[in-house]
């Protein structure tokens, strides 16, 4: 694959280009009346760009019984040893574009799990708080 610091110049380069469309985006929502609609318009473009996934096709979490109980391993991070190939992340969005135009769009369900995941979380985090924001506005409009 590529050597440590490629990867890490090559997420840095990734996350300042994401963080400044995001940013555009962030002004493009400004301007909507409903704050409902423009927090989930940012929430899921958040999600979008920044939800990083496996890079390996191949990489899998598998259950592992041991002595103790049964744990959970994330690929093979608990078992790098030296001389091995580390696990690489990537953005999400490009492991889902990039696997469906190559390998078809069935493939691209690879890259699209983690954003849907993290679009629902996200949603379930942001309900309370729209609530919660409605009912203080609500509170210091009538005092």
């Amino acid at each position: 694959m590529v050597s440590n610091p490629d990867y890490l110049l090559g997420w840095f380069c990734y996350l300042l280009g994401a963080s400044g469309g995001f940013l555009v985006w962030w002004q493009m929502t400004r301007p909507l009346q409903l704050d409902g609609l423009r927090e989930v318009l940012r929430l899921l473009v958040f999600v979008a760009l920044f939800t990083p996934w496996y890079a390996d096709p191949g990489h899998q979490a598998a259950v592992q019984n041991s002595g103790a109980g049964t744990e959970i391993v994330l690929g093979d991070a608990g078992k790098l040893v030296q001389g091995e190939n580390p696990t690489y992340l990537a953005p999400a969005l490009i492991i889902m574009l990039l696997e469906g135009i190559f390998d078809g769009p069935a493939h691209a369900l690879r890259g699209l799990r983690p954003i849907l995941l993290a679009a629902v979380v996200g949603l379930i985090l942001l309900v309370p708080l729209q609530l919660a924001r409605f009912a203080w506005r609500r509170r210091n409009r009538h005092a």
